[in-house]
């Protein structure tokens, strides 16, 4: 065995081959490396998925067609790139045809989707909204929605799991 210790006798570095065991400790810095198996981990610096919730603000159209905010959210920068999921809202749908939901970043709209609401007290669910992210920049994101035409409808206040995860995937 090899093994190498500190002022205080305590093992840093110990290399058992008739083991096959390597036990380090410490801060280990490398520019790449591979692991074969399972790795343990209690925290992985530079999250790989993030979640939180954002709950929206009670929308009531009456007779109107106009543009709400429904929840706005601040993404920090990060070494590297990301993709932010929005997860699908509940609309309760009145006579207003359907209903327009962008996702912006800043004032560009990154994603959008219409979810058809043209039937009274219709429920109706749009699909999730998504876009990238790049390393590096903070950005300010917001969840807009509109009714096509004027009319009666409501989105209630609801909780939203706003998901980010850093980009590059291994399903192919």
């Amino acid at each position: 065995a090899i093994r190498f210790v500190d002022a205080s006798g305590n093992a840093q570095f110990e290399w058992n081959a008739g083991k096959n065991k390597f036990t380090f400790s410490g801060d280990l810095s490398a520019a790449g490396g591979t692991f074969s198996g399972t790795v343990y981990a209690e925290n992985i610096e530079g999250d790989v998925v993030d979640v939180t919730i954002k709950s929206t603000t009670d929308q009531i159209w009456a007779d109107q067609q106009d543009k709400r905010t429904l929840i706005n959210f601040y993404v920090p920068a990060a070494k590297f790139a990301r993709v932010i999921v929005v997860p699908s809202i509940f609309i309760e749908g009145g006579s207003v045809g359907a209903f327009v939901l962008n996702l912006k970043k800043g004032s560009t709209i990154v994603d959008t989707t219409i979810a058809n609401g043209y039937q009274s007290s219709v429920q109706v669910v749009s699909r999730p909204l998504t876009t990238s992210v790049g390393a590096n920049v903070n950005y300010l994101f917001s969840l807009e929605i509109y009714p096509t035409r004027a009319g009666n409808a409501i989105v209630y206040k609801q909780p939203l799991a706003l998901q980010i995860f850093k980009q590059g995937s291994s399903i192919s």
